[in-house]
């Protein structure tokens, strides 16, 4: 087992690897992974390599830029020069366990393949962040040290496949009570029916400070985020500014977006007088909704999309993964929907095949469940199954869920859903209850709003 033995120093031992790093939380945290990784491959490593070379080597690419990377490069670099060959330093230290273990790998594909799916989740979470600063210094402190200048490029984001994503709520309104956000609770359903992993939603206010921090960081870690909000003609709409800075491009005014909005944006009943040819603060207002963040070294058509005919708003996508969409939400479903079939070919699970999730209501209190709920989770994490339980205030029932992400290979797929399925049985014992379709469908009709 590539189990770390670490010093005073920081020398920290993974069989055949022997790196020098400084101690951080992040070297900390890539140390538990690479002795993950070494007690995952041990048993079974062979059969996998021989039979699925692709997943292994989309897994030790993963290991290079998940939420461990920045971890795992300051450990690695100081091994290695550059990042090939910190990837070829996780093939070093996982070569000997390879021909130790050729001979009884036969017999343990599916332990193998339980800690893969284990240790993929584990790598998937964003990195804790052990020490608070502020945005605008944690801002500078990234630029300082590098850490926010990643190997892929914008057009690089901007094609390859999505398999996760974020939310950026922008609004001291949402934050102050005043808007109830719903277009994150949107997103949410939409990435789950096409198979994308939400892994995050934040809520941040109006600060160009706290919005480049947050950009830079979804941009580093996700494959496609979307921003909602602070795009108006307002002084308090900062968004197309801060993103702009956050990668250092300039706004400039897009001809097609302002063809667009002349066009097809009707005069308000409060401005009888408006004219487009005059200079006047109403119409630099309104130029503020059309200036954009723009790399004039990319392709403009695949930075500013416009995904419906009859909206002059445009979708601008900046470092080649971040959208920038309005906060109205009627605005943000309609456009969130609109570019679907743009990113279908980017999807590896499109139908969303992938997921299942099954419901069972429950008549138990959540406190009676508690305990079977726990065992069944800690027996079912390692399948890539997560069990939930919620309760649903005034109503005689509860409900319980199991969530599991399967294999979008035909033949592993049957075998994912199939376990799943084969739980229904004892949970529905276990808590008394009846498995359904959607929430609710059981309840009295006095329960019924």
């Amino acid at each position: 087992m590539a189990t770390p033995h670490t010093g005073t120093r920081g020398v920290h031992t993974y069989d055949s690897l022997r790196v020098v790093c400084p101690r951080s939380p992040e070297t900390e945290l890539a140390q538990v992974v690479l002795g993950l990784l070494g007690e995952g491959v041990q048993p079974g490593f062979g059969a996998l390599r021989g039979e699925r070379s692709a997943t292994v080597d989309s897994f030790l690419a993963m290991l290079c830029s998940g939420a461990v990377r920045r971890g795992l490069r300051t450990i690695l670099t100081d091994c290695f020069a550059g990042a090939n060959a910190a990837l070829e330093g996780i093939r070093v230290c996982l070569a000997p366990l390879e021909t130790r273990e050729r001979e009884r790998a036969a017999g343990s594909k599916e332990q193998m393949f339980a800690r893969l799916s284990q240790l993929a989740r584990h790598l998937s979470r964003p990195v804790p962040n052990f020490t608070h600063t502020s945005a605008a210094a944690s801002t500078a402190g990234l630029a300082r040290s590098g850490i926010m200048a990643s190997s892929a490029s914008a057009e690089e984001r901007n094609t390859r496949a999505i398999h996760t994503a974020a939310c950026l709520i922008i609004g001291d309104e949402v934050l102050g009570g005043k808007t109830v956000d719903t277009n994150s609770a949107y997103m949410a359903k939409w990435c789950f029916s096409l198979g994308i992993q939400l892994k995050r939603v934040e809520v941040i206010e109006d600060d160009e400070s706290e919005i480049i921090e947050a950009v830079r960081r979804m941009s580093d870690r996700y494959d496609f985020i979307v921003t909602s909000g602070g795009i108006g003609p307002t002084h308090d709409d900062i968004t197309y500014q801060s993103i702009a800075k956050a990668f250092g491009l300039p706004l400039k005014l897009y001809d097609e977006a302002y063809e667009r909005m002349k066009r097809l944006s009707r005069p308000h009943s409060s401005q009888p007088n408006f004219s487009w040819d005059e200079d006047t603060p109403a119409r630099r207002a309104k130029l503020r909704m059309v200036e954009l963040p723009t790399d004039e070294s990319r392709d403009l058509k695949k930075q500013f999309l416009f995904p419906r005919d009859e909206l002059w708003v445009p979708v601008a996508v900046v470092n080649g993964n971040v959208h920038i969409l309005p906060g109205i939400p009627r605005l943000f479903e309609a456009l969130l929907d609109a570019l679907k079939p743009s990113i279908v070919p980017r999807l590896t699970d499109p139908e969303g095949k992938g997921i299942c999730r099954i419901l069972v209501s429950t008549p138990m209190a959540e406190s009676a469940v508690a305990a079977y709920l726990t065992d069944l989770a800690s027996r079912v994490e390692s399948k890539g199954v997560k069990v939930g339980s919620y309760p649903r205030w005034e109503k005689k029932t509860n409900t319980v869920t199991l969530v599991g992400r399967a294999d979008t290979c035909p033949v592993l797929l049957d075998r994912d859903q199939a376990f799943l399925e084969s739980l229904v049985p004892e949970v529905v014992e276990n808590v008394q209850g009846k498995r359904i379709l959607v929430e609710g469908e059981d309840d009295e009709p006095s329960e019924q709003s």
